[in-house]
């Protein structure tokens, strides 16, 4: 993935969940209103996407939007893979697509639904992995 162009990414920084996406008009960010729970005792929803020009992210509920009126592309060109809960090789994350040095994530992903497809999150159903473990006993 290169430094410049498009890009989408949620992440967490700081206990905000952030989405960043560029449609070649500069870096968008939309942050949650509030922080997570990262001491894994609570589960939290996360949506977030982008229609047009808006960017939208929504945290157990509470929705945050952004127009990105400055021109630029409506769509994203999406031909790369999509990691789950981080990368093998950190350098593979665009660098404007988190606030400071990206670190792997350390929690769980209980479910994953892009543009209304649900994802299988088992060995079966991902490509490859890497750091990936079953954390509370079940397939």
């Amino acid at each position: 993935m290169s430094s410049t162009g498009d890009f989408f990414c949620v992440s967490l920084t700081s206990g905000f969940v952030q989405l960043r996406y560029n449609l070649g008009s500069g870096t968008n960010v939309l942050q949650s209103t509030n922080r997570v729970d990262t001491s894994g005792g609570t589960w939290h929803t996360v949506r977030a996407g982008r229609t047009g020009h808006q960017g939208y992210l929504v945290l157990d509920g509470l929705e945050v939007k952004q127009n990105d009126t400055e021109g630029g592309m409506s769509t994203l060109d999406v031909a790369t893979d999509l990691f789950v809960g981080g990368v093998s090789d950190l350098s593979l994350i665009s660098t404007f697509s988190v606030e400071d040095e990206p670190v792997g994530f350390t929690g769980g992903v209980r479910e994953l639904v892009l543009n209304g497809n649900d994802f299988d999150l088992t060995e079966t159903g991902a490509l490859g992995g890497a750091n990936v473990g079953d954390w509370d006993g079940t397939a």
